[in-house]
């Protein structure tokens, strides 16, 4: 079994969730934002307001986005590659949004970033990295007239916090082309500690400032330990071309 070949074309995301039980929807809303100093005002949105009861979703021009649901907020930003090119906006978003809302009840956060590899010369590439690296043969695989299609998730318990890291199949239309394509998507969950209960934005701001830790380790993770490469090399982009994925 080998891995997948040299490939060609990445892409990463950085994501912030912040979760609080009296987090709502509505909450999210594009005047509080601008005049509580939470995004700067030159700030366009590149295109209408996604507002639904239970989702609302802010984009905007340069790649950053803003997503309320039910007890959660999030910030998501395409990063650079490798990802200590170009520091991204969101953490200081999340920081200032905790330092407007400090006594919302916060349980907790999670940095969600994300790694896209393209395997534009192999179109079975991603799959047989899953199907035969990470799960290995076995009779159970040949069953069905189509090759199988599978995704995996694996659960870390770090020293600071548990890693959540799924991986699965996608397709990535790339220059008129549609390729082959393994998504990453990690998870870094941190609780509040008991400690911080009494200070629970305290705890979240120190944590947010320390975003580049799990960001590093996640691409060090993912380019060592799964796809075997020295270094992550490839093109990155400044809008988000990452599926939609339920969030945690």
């Amino acid at each position: 079994m080998t891995h997948p070949p040299t490939h060609t074309v990445e892409m990463q995301e950085l994501g912030i969730n912040l979760i609080a039980l009296d987090f709502r929807p509505p909450m999210l809303n594009l005047d509080v934002l601008k005049f509580s100093g939470i995004i700067p005002n030159e700030w366009e949105l590149a295109q209408e307001p996604m507002m639904t009861p239970t989702r609302v979703q802010l984009s905007f021009s340069n790649g950053v986005s803003l997503i309320a649901q039910p007890r959660q907020v999030t910030v998501l930003q395409a990063t650079a590659v490798p990802p200590n090119q170009a520091k991204p906006e969101i953490p200081q978003i999340a920081q200032r949004y905790v330092e407007q809302f400090p006594r919302a009840d916060y349980q907790g956060l999670s940095f969600a970033p994300k790694v896209l590899v393209g395997f534009p010369t192999n179109t079975e590439a991603a799959r047989e990295f899953i199907t035969g690296q990470l799960l290995g043969g076995g009779a159970w695989q040949q069953l069905g007239h189509a090759p199988l299609q599978a995704s995996v998730t694996l659960n870390y318990q770090l020293k600071r916090c548990p890693l959540t890291i799924a991986i699965s199949e996608v397709k990535l239309n790339q220059q008129e082309q549609q390729i082959s394509a393994l998504l990453f998507a990690g998870a870094f969950n941190y609780t509040i500690p008991e400690n911080y209960r009494d200070r629970r934005s305290d705890y979240l701001s120190k944590r947010i400032g320390k975003w580049s830790t799990d960001l590093v380790q996640f691409s060090e993770v993912v380019h060592r330990k799964f796809l075997n490469t020295g270094s992550n090399t490839g093109r990155s982009t400044a809008t988000s071309v990452f599926p939609e994925l339920e969030e945690s």
